[in-house]
Protein backbone atom coordinates (compact mmCIF):
# COMPACT_ATOMS: atom_id res chain seq x y z
CA UNK A 1 0.00 0.00 0.00
CA UNK A 2 1.56 2.91 -1.16
CA UNK A 3 0.26 6.75 -0.22
CA UNK A 4 0.78 9.61 -1.85
CA UNK A 5 2.77 12.70 -0.09
CA UNK A 6 -0.59 14.86 -1.08
CA UNK A 7 -2.20 11.97 0.80
CA UNK A 8 0.03 12.04 4.01
CA UNK A 9 -0.56 15.69 3.78
CA UNK A 10 -4.12 16.14 3.49
CA UNK A 11 -4.59 13.19 6.68
CA UNK A 12 -1.75 15.68 8.60
CA UNK A 13 -3.75 18.88 8.04
CA UNK A 14 -6.79 16.45 8.84
CA UNK A 15 -5.93 16.27 12.28
CA UNK A 16 -4.56 19.26 13.13
CA UNK A 17 -7.41 20.40 12.63
CA UNK A 18 -9.49 17.76 14.55
CA UNK A 19 -6.82 18.25 17.64
CA UNK A 20 -7.45 22.65 17.29
CA UNK A 21 -11.00 21.54 17.31
CA UNK A 22 -11.51 19.52 20.68
CA UNK A 23 -8.39 21.91 22.40
CA UNK A 24 -11.06 24.34 21.21
CA UNK A 25 -13.90 22.43 23.03
CA UNK A 26 -12.00 21.86 26.08
CA UNK A 27 -11.39 25.52 26.38
CA UNK A 28 -15.15 26.65 26.04
CA UNK A 29 -16.14 23.91 28.77
CA UNK A 30 -13.37 25.58 30.49
CA UNK A 31 -13.98 28.58 30.65
CA UNK A 32 -17.95 27.97 31.29
CA UNK A 33 -17.12 25.89 34.18
CA UNK A 34 -14.72 28.86 35.60
CA UNK A 35 -17.47 31.32 35.15
CA UNK A 36 -19.97 29.25 36.94
CA UNK A 37 -18.01 27.63 39.93
CA UNK A 38 -14.90 30.52 40.38
CA UNK A 39 -17.70 33.78 39.43
CA UNK A 40 -14.94 35.00 37.09
CA UNK A 41 -16.54 36.43 33.58
CA UNK A 42 -15.88 39.35 31.80
CA UNK A 43 -20.18 40.28 32.07
CA UNK A 44 -19.19 42.00 35.19
CA UNK A 45 -21.27 45.51 35.65
CA UNK A 46 -19.95 47.52 38.87
CA UNK A 47 -22.49 48.35 40.91
CA UNK A 48 -20.40 49.81 43.66
CA UNK A 49 -16.66 50.03 43.87
CA UNK A 50 -16.13 46.48 45.82
CA UNK A 51 -19.58 44.80 43.91
CA UNK A 52 -20.00 43.59 40.82
CA UNK A 53 -22.46 41.89 39.27
CA UNK A 54 -23.00 39.32 36.54
CA UNK A 55 -26.46 39.39 34.47
CA UNK A 56 -26.09 37.05 32.22
CA UNK A 57 -25.07 34.17 34.76
CA UNK A 58 -27.11 35.59 37.32
CA UNK A 59 -23.43 36.23 39.71
CA UNK A 60 -23.44 38.76 42.34
CA UNK A 61 -19.05 39.01 43.64
CA UNK A 62 -17.87 41.15 46.24
CA UNK A 63 -13.97 40.49 47.41
CA UNK A 64 -14.18 36.84 47.79
CA UNK A 65 -17.17 36.58 48.31
CA UNK A 66 -19.62 34.93 45.42
CA UNK A 67 -23.53 34.27 45.32
CA UNK A 68 -25.35 32.31 42.14
CA UNK A 69 -28.81 34.01 42.06
CA UNK A 70 -31.56 31.27 41.04
CA UNK A 71 -34.19 32.17 38.05
CA UNK A 72 -36.86 34.38 40.27
CA UNK A 73 -33.94 36.36 42.77
CA UNK A 74 -32.20 36.97 39.44
CA UNK A 75 -35.38 38.31 37.75
CA UNK A 76 -36.71 40.85 40.99
CA UNK A 77 -32.35 41.86 41.11
CA UNK A 78 -32.46 42.78 37.72
CA UNK A 79 -35.73 44.97 37.84
CA UNK A 80 -34.52 46.88 40.82
CA UNK A 81 -31.28 47.72 38.76
CA UNK A 82 -33.42 48.93 35.96
CA UNK A 83 -36.39 50.36 37.89
CA UNK A 84 -35.75 54.12 38.69
CA UNK A 85 -34.54 55.06 42.45
CA UNK A 86 -34.02 50.92 42.10
CA UNK A 87 -38.20 50.91 43.67
CA UNK A 88 -40.31 48.08 42.32
CA UNK A 89 -44.13 48.41 43.02
CA UNK A 90 -46.22 45.53 43.71
CA UNK A 91 -48.49 46.37 40.82
CA UNK A 92 -44.69 45.47 38.35
CA UNK A 93 -44.12 42.39 40.25
CA UNK A 94 -46.64 40.91 39.35
CA UNK A 95 -47.40 42.32 35.86
CA UNK A 96 -44.23 41.63 34.26
CA UNK A 97 -42.40 39.12 36.90
CA UNK A 98 -44.93 36.97 37.77
CA UNK A 99 -47.37 37.58 34.56
CA UNK A 100 -50.47 38.34 36.28
CA UNK A 101 -53.11 39.46 33.73
CA UNK A 102 -55.68 40.95 35.92
CA UNK A 103 -54.22 42.82 38.99
CA UNK A 104 -57.40 44.07 39.90
CA UNK A 105 -57.99 41.53 41.68
CA UNK A 106 -55.23 40.48 43.55
CA UNK A 107 -55.73 37.61 46.20
CA UNK A 108 -53.71 37.53 49.68
CA UNK A 109 -51.98 34.86 48.05
CA UNK A 110 -50.73 36.45 45.79
CA UNK A 111 -48.99 39.68 47.75
CA UNK A 112 -47.84 37.09 50.19
CA UNK A 113 -45.64 35.34 47.87
CA UNK A 114 -44.15 38.66 46.85
CA UNK A 115 -43.51 39.63 50.11
CA UNK A 116 -42.01 35.53 50.76
CA UNK A 117 -39.90 36.32 47.69
CA UNK A 118 -38.65 39.56 49.13
CA UNK A 119 -37.87 38.29 52.08
CA UNK A 120 -35.79 35.28 50.72
CA UNK A 121 -33.95 38.20 48.69
CA UNK A 122 -33.25 40.20 51.77
CA UNK A 123 -31.31 37.65 53.71
CA UNK A 124 -29.50 36.81 50.45
CA UNK A 125 -28.22 40.27 49.86
CA UNK A 126 -27.41 41.16 53.56
CA UNK A 127 -23.83 39.97 52.77
CA UNK A 128 -23.45 41.98 50.34
CA UNK A 129 -24.39 45.01 51.92
CA UNK A 130 -27.68 45.29 49.89
CA UNK A 131 -30.71 46.00 51.85
CA UNK A 132 -34.29 46.29 50.43
CA UNK A 133 -36.58 48.02 52.77
CA UNK A 134 -40.75 48.19 52.22
CA UNK A 135 -41.90 50.97 50.29
CA UNK A 136 -45.57 51.96 52.61
CA UNK A 137 -48.37 51.79 49.40
CA UNK A 138 -45.99 51.91 46.89
CA UNK A 139 -43.67 48.12 47.09
CA UNK A 140 -39.95 47.50 48.05
CA UNK A 141 -36.76 49.83 47.38
CA UNK A 142 -33.22 48.43 47.23
CA UNK A 143 -29.93 50.56 48.94
CA UNK A 144 -26.63 49.25 47.60
CA UNK A 145 -24.93 51.00 49.55
CA UNK A 146 -23.03 54.28 50.47
CA UNK A 147 -20.49 53.99 47.52
CA UNK A 148 -23.41 52.98 45.37
CA UNK A 149 -22.31 54.31 41.87
CA UNK A 150 -26.12 55.14 40.70
CA UNK A 151 -26.87 57.69 43.49
CA UNK A 152 -23.39 59.27 42.37
CA UNK A 153 -24.55 59.92 38.82
CA UNK A 154 -28.12 60.82 39.82
CA UNK A 155 -26.54 63.67 41.91
CA UNK A 156 -24.85 65.22 38.91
Amino acid sequence: MQLSIAALLNQWYAYLFLVWLIGLAVFYKYEKWKQKNTGESDNYLRLREDLFFDELNGVLKSGEQILQLKNLEKKYFCAFLQAEDHVLSFEYLLTYIHDYKNIEVLQYEDKKRVYQEMNVLRKMLKDFGIEISSVPGTGYRMELGESNRFKQQSRD
